[in-house]
């Protein structure tokens, strides 16, 4: 890691003395020529002409010094006071509580500098490994490493933590060696043909289509059809398989199974695939002729790929492609074929693109070691492949290929890998002029390379972006993305730094920030997330370079903030920084879940938060930097001996393998068991914080793998508060994208309470519709009665006051389904869309069995459907008799919801308005923005028999004109609002036209499977609690599956039948408690004839007497909504599950200094 805070000395880019983390000091290493510059142009890093006094010292008005370079002498290994450290160092008597203060002064200078011409565009920065070197530097991660250095001149309290850091750190390397000396162990031949243990075919073959489906079209490696014929061959008959073909079969099914969901069979699987690596690099260092052709070639690329995806070594990985580049050369593949002697269609395409994959393995590599590429521009004339698809070419293929052109539809196998080889000239560029020996960096060549990698960014998107559906993934989106963009960050990392006394620099800190974000929080896709969590390489190099570049953002923004005094003013940007750091936080420990053994990641994120918050809060750093890197470090030992433990068991399965051997990769749940896991320190760390006991306790407890169909309010609030809970999400949408549409909602009462709990009200509030009340109006548009917003829940009245029709928290239906989508996503929920359940079987077993309409099967521990009120979850569970009954529609009821483009007019004011017309007819309109207006049709359907086979035919053009059929003259501006919808092009998304329905079921679960929201209990729209319902309804369930379950500030509840029973438990006190609160908000809808108008006038003279009363409910104040809505729910009170309002971080490892304040009761 780039921070400075390696477990092994290494010295400073200036060459100075280093301090690890438990205090060692490093042996000096003297510079190896003298500074010529004076100390203002090496502190500034800017080219100085070495004049007396020089130029820049002049224009600055400071006082210009020269000094020679020298040294302190060494101390003592132990001594940690004391160290007086060279200028450029982290020399303890420079390093304070508020460590800006220095850098705010050289601002002051900057802008004196600025002043007086400047010349920005020629800083000049010597690149010599800079990538790996410039931050080690940053002033702002001083507190942090400094702390140690400082230990013994503070505190016994802060000097006791340090000792037991230090103690901790050496336990976490004791225990990573002890599992990376298993995994080496298990790599001994145990099969008598190459020394490799196979698994079962259909797993096999499984992996391998994985492997096809999302690496094959970035690294092009192999033929598709010929690799599937040589497969088939090799398990018909492995014994006399030749070791190449069976090399490659495996490394393919090694990498594949990278992206699979193991379950506990996890740790097995990492064995045996790493035995598979270790086999191909001991086949591929043998000096024979028979290695340096093209299926060697091949094995070499799936090994390098292999190893980086596996973490095999993926930090060697630039050694290993330098031997394959000169392989590749040897074999002639830096010319294009044409240049060769004459060969197959097939070979000189495999040549090509396999001198692609091999170029594209360089230059990653040389960006993950800060190494110089192995390969240039000048050393190949080597041509670009055909786009054309594995199926279009063969060993018969004798005639020219004729490749698509590259433009929508145009799509083929191929066209990623030329997406890639488009941007390598820029990106082979940019690493010469970083790993240059000699080279030096303008600023700008940095704005010209950077603009020509963020146009091959914008490229690559437009092309994918056209040919959405024809194959391209979310997968290959990432994938891409992350190859190319990644570069940016190095090559304006040392200007970002610098940023802080030269604002011209302030874009690279933007550049720099953005990049780091889109490496942390990708498009969201479940199989990136699981290389972004295993892989080593390039993965951990970027995620690396992401770390360092927000956490410095982070501590420039707070002690900036600090300095001027408005750090509680301002909090959002500084908010969306600590919501990334946990989000890395989170990554970090599903890397060490995954076989990680390098705990710093997770230790340095901590200490950067606690930083943060100590800068906030106004207290000294030390102490919590220091207890948050113990903290920390307690909690991956724990991880780390899990690993350790569970390694030693799954050794006895991997020695009962053999060729053929039976391995069951079926899901093996371990819902609701305690593991050696719960071990929650080793004995000589017994002395731990509670926070870091209960951190620990709640992580031991079981991660459920959940399945939730329904990606809208219910589903979405659902997702959130599990994946917040340490739960394994995932959530289908059969619509191609989240369905953002939809008019306004509001919430009331409990819903509120729940949104705060969640943490969102913040949010939630910038995003609320200012509507400021209902008003009725009669055919003139006169109003007859005026009903405000009741404004008593955002103001802090305790209690509040119960809503009048217009609610407190009025919020658009698509802006609240995004604010929880994106909360969720934060927390790694994932979502899949265009994806829908076909079938699931239950049983009573361990898990529930899924079959997806794509064909896909997958297992889960949990099932719960939030498919709306015409759920298919429901009729699956529960058939279609019970279904049927449930299902209530209104009789002679249908209600329209669109919007149309009405700009406000001077002195409008965002009101609804309600007008009632004659034969049982009614509009609505709602203003939520200065260009639209919401309108909301309802009418009695025996008014139209047109409407009805419109509605049975989904035929919406049809539908728009039976509306307008209906509502023909009925008064006020009917006629207006009628226009304008016909005007609208049928294709319009917010057109929408419902049957109002009741939902009522006596049991909301079966064994495994659930219902939430109008899927299992629809309220209908007349109630106006539909959205609080939902979201109250999640926050239930998901309580109650924390407190009987387990999760992150839960208990678990050990039953007879771990396997089965405390599910079942968590869903009875989920119905009992629910239940009676949904009784309450159905009772008294009616849904028989005319029970939806019979409480409406529908005569002249009824609307007449309608109006005076309400125009004497106006007078008199009194509000209508409390009788007429379903807020107020007697009896019934929010349960209080105490720890689920601690789950607003948003991250499964939660904020070290906000732990579980006790068990969800």
């Amino acid at each position: 890691m780039s921070t400075g805070l390696q477990d092994s000395p290494r010295p400073t880019a200036s060459g100075c003395v280093a301090i690890d983390m438990i205090g060692r000091q490093s042996q000096p290493r003297r510079r190896r020529r003298p500074a010529l510059s004076c100390l203002e142009c090496r502190r500034r890093k800017i080219k100085c002409d070495r004049a007396d006094p020089c130029r820049h010292c002049v224009s600055a008005k400071v006082q210009c010094t020269f000094r020679t370079y020298s040294l302190p002498p060494p101390s003592a290994p132990s001594d940690l006071s004391g160290q007086a450290q060279h200028e450029g160092t982290l020399s303890t008597d420079e390093v304070t509580a508020e460590p800006v203060a220095t850098s705010h002064a050289n601002y002051q200078s900057s802008v004196a500098t600025l002043e007086s011409g400047l010349q920005d565009l020629h800083i000049i920065l010597n690149t010599t490994r800079i990538m790996r070197f410039q931050t080690s530097i940053a002033p702002e991660f001083k507190p942090i490493i400094n702390c140690f250095a400082r230990a013994s001149s503070q505190s016994l309290e802060t000097e006791a933590v340090v000792g037991q850091i230090g103690e901790l750190l050496r336990e976490c390397k004791g225990t990573a060696k002890k599992i990376k000396a298993g995994r080496h162990a298990s790599t001994r031949p145990s099969n008598a043909v190459l020394g490799i243990t196979l698994p079962r075919r259909d797993v096999a073959a499984e992996m391998a289509t994985l492997y096809f489906r999302f690496f094959e079209s970035t690294y092009r490696i192999l033929h598709t059809s010929s690799f599937w014929s040589g497969f088939n061959k090799f398990w018909d008959d492995p014994e006399n398989a030749t070791a190449d073909h069976r090399l490659k079969v495996l490394l393919v099914v090694a990498i594949g199974s990278s992206l699979y969901e193991h379950g506990d069979g996890r740790g097995a699987w990492r064995r045996m695939v790493d035995q598979w690596v270790y086999a191909a690099e001991a086949w591929l260092a043998v000096p024979l002729k028979n290695r340096l052709s093209i299926a060697g070639l091949q094995v070499h690329c799936l090994t390098i790929l292999a190893r980086q995806m596996l973490a095999v070594g993926g930090d060697l990985v630039w050694v290993s492609v330098g031997s394959l580049i000169h392989k590749a050369m040897e074999l002639g593949l830096h010319r294009d074929p044409k240049h060769l002697p004459s060969m197959s269609v097939l070979q000189a395409e495999l040549r090509r693109r396999l001198w692609a994959t091999i170029a594209e393995m360089a230059i990653q590599a040389s960006l993950d070691s800060a190494m110089p590429p192995r390969i240039s521009l000048d050393e190949f004339d080597t041509e670009a492949p055909a786009n054309v698809n594995d199926d279009e070419i063969d060993d018969t293929t004798q005639s020219p290929l004729l490749p698509r052109p590259r433009h929508a539809g145009g799509y083929t196998s191929t066209s990623i890998q030329l997406l890639l080889l488009d941007s390598l000239p820029v990106r082979l560029r940019t690493l010469q002029l970083l790993s240059g020996l000699h080279s030096s960096l303008e600023y700008a060549d940095v704005l010209a390379l950077s603009a020509e990698i963020s146009d091959a960014c914008r490229a690559a998107t437009a092309y994918m972006r056209e040919n959405k559906g024809l194959g391209i993934l979310p997968f290959h989106r990432n994938m891409v993305d992350y190859l190319v963009r990644r570069f940016l960050l190095p090559l304006h990392r040392p200007f970002a730094t610098e940023a802080q006394t030269n604002p011209l620099l302030y874009g690279s800190v933007k550049v720099s920030l953005d990049t780091a974000m889109s490496v942390i929080a990708p498009e969201p896709d479940e199989y990136f997330s699981r290389a972004m969590a295993i892989g080593g390489g390039l993965f951990r190099e970027g995620f690396r370079s992401a770390m360092t570049a927000i956490s410095l953002e982070l501590l420039v923004q707070v002690q900036a903030q600090h300095l001027d005094g408005t750090l509680h003013r301002n909090s959002q940007y500084r908010g969306v920084l600590k919501q990334a750091v946990r989000d890395m936080i989170a990554l970090s420990i599903r890397r060490i879940e995954q076989g990680e053994t390098n705990v710093k990641a997770h230790m340095f994120l901590h200490m950067i938060l606690a930083q943060a918050e100590a800068v906030e809060a106004g207290v000294p750093c030390e102490q919590a930097i220091a207890q948050a890197a113990k903290d920390s470090l307690a909690f991956c030992l724990a991880l780390l001996q899990a690993e350790a433990d569970s390694a030693r068991d799954s050794d006895l399965m991997v020695a009962g393998f053999g060729d053929g051997g039976d391995f069951d990769l079926s899901h093996n749940s371990t819902y609701c068991k305690v593991s050696s896991f719960a071990i929650l320190a080793p004995a000589s760390a017994t002395d731990l914080s509670s926070d870091s006991v209960s951190l620990i306790r709640s992580y031991a407890m079981t991660r459920m793998k959940v399945l939730i169909s329904g990606a809208g309010i219910a589903g979405n609030s659902l997702a959130l508060l599990l994946s917040r809970l340490g739960h394994d999400v995932t959530v289908i949408e059969r619509f191609p994208d989240l369905r953002s549409t939809g008019l306004q909602v509001d919430l009331r009462g409990h819903g509120v309470e729940v949104i705060k709990r969640m943490g969102l009200d913040d949010e939630l509030q910038a995003k609320l519709v200012p509507e400021q009340g209902l008003e009725v109006v009669n055919s003139a548009g006169t109003r007859q009665g005026f009903f405000p917003a009741n404004k008593t829940s955002s103001t802090g009245h305790r209690p509040p006051m119960v809503q009048n029709f217009t609610s407190d928290y009025e919020i658009m239906r698509g802006d609240l389904c995004r604010l929880l989508y994106d909360a969720a996503v934060k927390s790694r929920a994932r979502f899949e869309f265009s994806t829908s359940i076909e079938s699931f079987d239950d049983g009573g077993g361990d898990a529930v069995q899924v079959k997806f309409a794509d064909g896909r099967t997958s297992r889960f521990d949990v099932v719960v459907g939030a498919d709306g009120q015409g759920s298919s979850t429901r009729r699956k569970l529960f058939g279609s008799a019970v279904a049927d009954a449930a299902y209530h529609p209104f009789k002679n009821t249908y209600m329209a919801y669109f919007t149309i483009p009405r700009p406000i007019q001077p002195g409008e004011d965002y009101v609804a308005t309600m007008y009632i017309a004659p034969g049982r007819r009614g509009i609505m309109t709602r203003r939520h923005s200065p260009h639209e207006l919401q309108v909301y049709l309802g009418c009695s359907s025996t008014k139209s028999p047109r409407l009805d086979m419109a509605r049975r035919r989904g035929d919406v053009g049809e539908q728009k004109a039976a509306w307008a059929e209906i509502f023909k003259g009925a008064g006020w501006k009917s006629d207006e609002i009628l226009e304008a919808l016909m005007a609208a092009t049928t294709e319009a998304d917010n057109f929408y036209v419902e049957s109002a329905a009741l939902v009522k079921l006596a049991s909301w679960s079966r064994g495994r499977v659930a219902l939430v929201g109008d899927a299992a209990w629809c309220p209908t729209a007349t109630t106006g609690v539909g959205t609080t319902c939902a979201i109250v309804g999640a926050y239930v369930l998901a309580s109650e599956i924390a407190k009987h379950c387990g999760g992150v500030g839960g208990h678990l509840d050990v039953p007879t039948n771990p396997e089965y029973d405390a599910l079942h438990r968590a869903f009875q006190a989920y119905e009992r408690k629910f239940q009676p609160y949904m009784a309450q908000v159905q009772k008294d809808v009616s849904v028989e004839d005319d029970g939806y108008w019979a409480g409406l006038a529908s005569s002249k003279w009824g609307i007449y007497a309608f109006h005076w009363l309400v125009a004497i409910a106006s007078f008199l104040k009194l509000n209508l909504g409390r009788w007429m809505l379903k807020e107020e729910i007697g009896g019934w009170q929010l349960p209080d599950y105490k720890g689920m309002d601690h789950l607003d971080t948003g991250s499964p490892d939660r904020d070290l200094g906000q732990q579980q304040q006790g068990r969800v009761a």
